[in-house]
């Protein structure tokens, strides 16, 4: 990421990198451009930002992606998304009840941000509620989203299946319909 030519990276090149160290899952070299980002603050940029949360997320690295995500200055549904789906997905490196805080937290701050409404937070809070169980919590932000699509309905019909509840499930197919 130095220049040798004397051109100097700039955001879109970051988050090439970025999704480079992400998809390999080596964290060394992706902190190293966390580092740079911050040198030329480009952690401004939402897309650098949410690149870096992807990373961390991904590398199963979910205190800096938090951190990141909470000094992220804007952030738009991807950002919410991408918070919400990682702690789903690094739920299993984690005692359940303290990332359940966390993710109820995180929820509360989309409901603050008006966020929650957004299909693609909605279903990102349904599917994180399903997998810990919370059925009834997952019910709720299903119904709060206005606009469902395909993967809103999959992820509420998915929700009931985990927890074995077959009839709600196909209730839920023939409403979809």
């Amino acid at each position: 990421m130095f220049p040798e030519n004397g051109i100097e990276p700039d955001e879109l090149t970051v988050v090439s990198v970025l999704k480079a160290c992400t998809h390999k899952k080596d964290i060394d070299p992706g902190r190293l451009v966390h580092c740079y980002v911050i040198k030329r603050s480009f952690s401004f940029d939402i897309f650098v930002g949410n690149s870096l949360i992807d990373m961390y997320l991904k590398c199963l690295y979910a205190t800096s992606a938090f951190e990141g995500f909470y000094e992220m200055p804007q952030k738009n549904a991807v950002s919410w998304n991408s918070i919400l789906s990682g702690f789903v997905h690094n739920e299993c490196l984690y005692v359940v009840s303290a990332e359940l805080k966390r993710c109820k937290w995180a929820h509360g701050l989309a409901i603050r941000s008006g966020l929650t409404t957004e299909v693609a937070v909605g279903t990102a809070s349904l599917d994180m509620y399903s997998k810990y169980g919370k059925i009834n919590l997952s019910r709720r932000m299903f119904d709060q989203i206005p606009e469902r699509n395909i993967v809103s309905w999959s992820a509420t019909i998915d929700s009931y299946g985990m927890d074995s509840r077959a009839k709600d499930a196909m209730a839920r197919v023939l409403e979809c319909l």
